[in-house]
């Protein structure tokens, strides 16, 4: 396994040990970050066994194909919320998934980068988008809407 500055997983075995029912199946990794929970799920899985990756970060997504080029052949990334699952799994056409993992949160990374806008430890400006497709901005929020 690699180690990836992006975010190191936390829970990896039992998170992969309780989600991992057929080596052979289809996951969803709704928010895969580094891909570190992907990876090592990955290398367990056998024969037709296939991960579909969402995360709405394209920095994390980025960051998460560098980590998974060894698995190219059973990940598939995509670009969305994992709100989208449904809609994602149907442009795959998965018909049925054997395991969902959800790590929910903002990455140590995602504080780390300052540009982001997620940490009060610099002097930037809020932003907080996990998608920067997003238009509006955390500043632009408490700055510009009404008090109620």
């Amino acid at each position: 396994m690699s180690s990836d500055p992006f975010h190191i997983p936390v829970l990896l075995r039992e998170a992969v040990d309780a989600i991992l029912t057929d080596v052979e199946g289809c996951y969803v990794d709704g928010t895969v970050g580094g891909g570190g929970h992907t990876e090592e799920l990955c290398m367990r899985l056998r024969g037709r066994g296939r991960i579909i990756c969402l995360d709405a970060d394209e920095e994390a997504l980025s960051s998460a194909r560098a980590r998974l080029q060894q698995c190219a052949e059973r990940v598939v990334f995509v670009r969305a919320n994992f709100a989208d699952v449904a809609a994602v799994l149907r442009a795959e056409k998965v018909s049925g998934i054997h395991g969902v993992l959800l790590d929910l949160g903002v990455s140590s990374h995602q504080f780390d980068v300052h540009e982001r806008g997620f940490s009060f430890r610099g002097d930037e400006r809020l932003d907080m988008r996990l998608d920067q497709r997003q238009e509006l901005t955390a500043w632009a929020l408490v700055n510009t809407a009404e008090e109620a």
